[in-house]
């Protein structure tokens, strides 16, 4: 299980306490505020802790999803454009700055591999794959397209989405010539 600093000092009284318990390693520190009583914690129970304002999008949510089965490199997520970029010396990440009037569109709780971490649903991220298309590999947006062909997608609800965007009659048209 994993504890923040204050929940340890409840559990060892004080901080000297808490010192000899990761000097006796009953406990485990992973960043400033991060402990667990397991060696070691994924990368998204880390970054789901230690960014809970972000959103798993992109590259990283395709292959939670299945759509890719290149496993990325760096974590991608989505978080307010006023936010600042934090790195982590236990992952890297790559941000998407986003307005906070699109941010929460799309955005879903998800159980993945135990664990509750936030991500985009899968008609947002087909509008994230449309709107980056020029920003990434094309043997991975390909990959992705003919994937979002073989599973079901709710039609209401990217042409909902859509509406948010300031090009959402190209997002669609792209939609309809890519997808459909």
């Amino acid at each position: 299980m994993v504890y923040n600093y204050k929940n340890c000092i409840d559990m060892y009284g004080t901080d000297y306490k808490l010192k000899m318990a990761l000097n006796n390693n009953e406990i485990f520190k992973f960043d400033n505020g991060l402990y667990s009583d397991e060696k070691h914690i994924s990368d998204f129970e880390f970054l789901t802790l230690k960014r809970p304002d972000g959103i798993f999008t992109m590259n990283t949510a395709f292959y939670i999803y299945g759509l890719t089965d290149e496993i990325p490199s760096v974590y991608d997520m989505a978080i307010d454009r006023l936010s600042s970029k934090t790195k982590f010396k236990k992952c890297k990440i790559k941000y998407y700055f986003q307005p906070k009037k699109f941010l929460d569109i799309g955005k879903i709780k998800y159980n993945y591999n135990g664990e509750c971490i936030n991500i985009y649903d899968k008609e947002r991220l087909l509008i994230e794959l449309l709107r980056y298309s020029s920003k990434m590999s094309f043997d991975i947006y390909k990959e992705v397209i003919n994937n979002y062909r073989k599973i079901k997608i709710d039609f209401e609800k990217i042409e909902e989405y859509a509406k948010n965007f300031r090009n959402e009659e190209s997002l669609l048209e792209k939609f309809r010539l890519e997808v459909l």
